[in-house]
């Protein structure tokens, strides 16, 4: 029973210590207090079960059945859920300084907005770039007399680029925040980040003796990425993205403990949203990110782990991406952030998944001679009574937004998607009784005429094809019955899974 009670105690223990590592609690801080900017974490959906707020960690209970001879017993535990505490106090200021590369560029791209859209007022974002810039080609700027950096500044809501030094960045404002990394194709080499780390930390207490020093650990390449430095971790994502949080462990939570205010788990948060039914393909070319949901992401999860605010208050989409991310992209980001910061060092499936009916993608392809194991089903967000007039632009018409058009209830629509979702290779599979317009769009706002607008069709297979596309960038789908008629309640309801488009997999 005494070894029994040691291990139980042991156990919470070790969870005690994760739920302060967890993104940007001090690894040594104690979870007494805690504070937030904007709303502490009240849960950003009702579709994600969030803990308790009233403290620093909400109790589960877990029972344990044990059976001895005629004798059962049960065990109650309590395990304790981390509510990651805010790198920065309670307030409306947030001045973030970053020494990076192209992937701190990625990271910060729509964080200013994000902070605006949830009610920051003072915010400033700095960006010392170089590109592939590692630790060690970072101190070696230090020596220089001359500016090697890009500086890129956001006051406002729009950058500019000058040219500037480390130390030009550290001194052009009160920095709340300065974040380190290493390079990318570095990231999981522990080895790489000494004696360089060091210095730089040195270098910027120096200079910004009160702003707090965190770490960006970001993100595992994409799985099928030709990037040369994928090689150092046999060309496997997950090796890759286990290497990172061992050399993070290592080289900053243990060899500078008292050094970091936290993490921000940008790597985590892309492995999270890497499981739901986006998949691996938020990023561009293998391993920067997406413009759209990689990029929106990671700045939801900088946003998260610097203030600790409830990501239900960010109201900003990048307009140019509004329809690519539709309500389900979104609620997807925000939950693979909110539990990036919750385990930064544990990745966390999405419970925004497509497969949700396996057996109909398993029917759909078999029938068709393909292996359901090389699809993913991708998500339509379909809107009942809606549609798309592609001669008059991309704006979705529906009766939720207002309409009294005539035809309104004939239609269920789409979200717009563009070329990389749907790429060759594709299956569009149609049920019996429907039929769709597949309307397109050759640039952003673009208007057809009647002479290039897409026709409907009633195929029930279409397999799409370079020609599909032709010069098209963009599609949206118009969804009605093949007699043309209104859609009754019930019959919209079934329009949602009435047209189902699989992909291939990453690598397939």
């Amino acid at each position: 029973m005494k070894k029994v009670s040691a291990l139980i105690l042991a156990v919470l223990v070790l969870i005690s210590a994760v739920a302060l590592v967890s993104c940007g609690g001090k690894p040594d801080a104690t979870s007494g207090s805690s504070s937030s900017s904007v709303t502490k974490d009240t849960g950003f959906s009702s579709e994600v079960t969030e803990p308790t707020q009233s403290t620093a960690t909400t109790a589960t209970t877990e029972t344990t059945i044990t059976t001895t001879g005629t004798e059962t017993t049960a065990t109650t535990a309590t395990t304790e859920e981390p509510v990651p505490e805010p790198i920065l106090p309670e307030g409306k200021s947030l001045k973030v300084l970053a020494i990076g590369n192209s992937f701190s560029v990625d990271a910060m791209e729509y964080l200013y907005d994000i902070a605006k859209s949830a009610g920051y007022t003072d915010i400033v974002l700095g960006n010392l770039y170089i590109g592939g810039c590692t630790l060690e080609q970072h101190v070696g700027t230090l020596a220089k007399s001359t500016p090697s950096y890009d500086f890129y500044l956001n006051k406002g809501g729009k950058w500019t680029k000058t040219r500037g030094t480390i130390p030009d960045g550290l001194r052009y404002a009160d920095w709340d925040v300065v974040t380190l990394q290493q390079a990318s194709g570095l990231s999981g080499v522990e080895a790489s980040y000494e004696p360089h780390l060091t210095t730089l930390i040195e270098t910027v207490k120096t200079s910004c003796p009160d702003a707090k020093l965190v770490w960006h650990m970001t993100w595992a390449y994409q799985g099928n990425s030709s990037h040369s430095d994928f090689a150092k971790y046999g060309r496997n994502q997950k090796t890759m993205y286990d290497s990172i949080l061992s050399a993070v462990r290592e080289a900053v939570l243990t060899g500078h403990k008292d050094d970091f205010a936290g993490v921000i788990p940008s790597g985590t948060a892309i492995q999270n949203i890497r499981t739901s039914y986006i998949g691996d393909t938020v990023t561009r070319d293998g391993y920067h990110l997406s413009y759209d949901m990689g990029r929106y992401t990671a700045a939801l999860t900088w946003f998260r782990a610097l203030t600790g605010a409830d990501l239900s208050t960010v109201t900003y989409v990048p307009d140019e991406y509004r329809y690519l991310l539709g309500t389900r992209a979104t609620l997807a980001a925000k939950e693979a952030a909110e539990n990036a910061c919750r385990y930064p060092f544990e990745p966390k499936a999405s419970t925004y998944v497509n497969d949700m009916d396996a057996e109909t993608k398993k029917a759909d392809l078999e029938k068709l001679g393909l292996n359901p194991d090389d699809y993913i089903m991708i998500e339509l967000d379909i809107v009942p009574y809606a549609y798309y007039n592609s001669t008059a632009g991309m704006l979705l018409t529906s009766k939720a937004g207002g309409s009294t058009a005539s035809n309104i209830s004939n239609f269920a629509a789409s979200r717009l998607l563009s070329k990389k979702e749907i790429p060759t290779g594709s299956v569009i599979v149609l049920e019996s009784g429907w039929k769709y317009r597949p309307e397109g769009w050759r640039y952003a706002g673009a208007k057809n005429s009647d002479k290039i607008r897409p026709e409907n069709t009633s195929e029930e297979v279409v397999r799409v094809t370079d020609e599909w596309w032709g010069r098209f960038v963009f599609r949206a789908f118009n969804l009605s019955k093949t007699d043309g008629t209104a859609l009754t309640a019930e019959e919209a309801k079934i329009a949602a899974n009435a047209l189902r488009i699989y992909v291939p997999k990453a690598g397939k």
